[in-house]
C-alpha cells in the first residue's frame, strides 16, 4: 500500500529482519564498514531505483561475511522472517564467498537469502550454482517506472516463482 507502518519501514530500509550487504570501499575495521554501508543505504533511501557506483574499488569483504554468519547464527525474532540481500554479489571477494557458501546453500529457519548481480557472468563459479530464480526484471528494465509500478512487477515475479518451485537459474 505504501502508506502503512510496515510499507514505510520497508521503503525506508528499516524493517526488522532486513539486512542489506553491499560492496564498500576498503576500510580499517567493522565500525568503518558499518559507516560505509550506512552511507550507501542513505543514498538508496533518497533514490531507491538508481544504480549506485563509486570511483573506488568496491568489494564485499570477509569481515562483513563473517558478521552475517554471526548475526544469522543467533535466534531471530519470533514471527519475523529475516531477509539478507547481497547487492552486487559479483563484487564479493572469493574468501567471503567461501565463508558464506554453506549458509547460502542451507539458510537458517525463517531466513531468506537473496543474491543480486549486475553481471552474473563475473560471479565466482561457486555463486553460479542453480538456484530458484524468480524472473526479477533488471534495473535497466524498470527505468522510468514509478515506485508503485516497480513494486507490482517485483510482487508478480515473486508470486510466479512461488507457483513454480522448479524454477532455476
Amino acid at each position: 500500500c505504501g502508506s502503512c507502518v510496515n510499507c514505510r519501514n520497508i521503503f525506508g530500509l528499516n524493517f526488522p529482519g532486513l539486512h542489506l550487504i553491499v560492496p564498500i570501499p576498503t576500510h580499517k575495521n567493522l565500525g568503518e564498514a558499518i559507516d560505509l554501508t550506512n552511507d550507501f543505504l542513505d543514498q538508496k533511501r533518497q533514490e531507491p531505483y538508481k544504480r549506485l557506483t563509486s570511483a573506488t574499488n568496491l568489494s564485499i569483504p570477509i569481515l562483513l561475511a563473517r558478521e552475517v554468519k554471526t548475526m544469522l547464527s543467533r535466534k531471530g525474532t519470533a514471527g519475523v522472517t529475516r531477509v539478507v540481500l547481497f547487492y552486487q554479489m559479483e563484487k564479493m571477494l572469493p574468501s567471503s564467498a567461501d565463508a558464506l557458501l554453506k549458509l547460502i546453500e542451507e539458510p537458517p529457519p525463517d531466513t531468506v537469502i537473496v543474491l543480486t548481480a549486475e553481471r552474473p557472468e563475473e560471479l565466482d563459479p561457486r555463486g553460479r550454482r542453480p538456484r530458484r530464480r524468480p524472473g526479477v526484471p533488471a534495473p535497466r528494465e524498470l527505468e522510468g517506472e514509478t515506485g508503485h509500478e516497480v513494486a507490482e512487477r517485483l510482487q508478480e515475479a515473486a508470486l510466479a516463482a512461488a507457483r513454480d518451485p522448479r524454477a532455476e537459474a
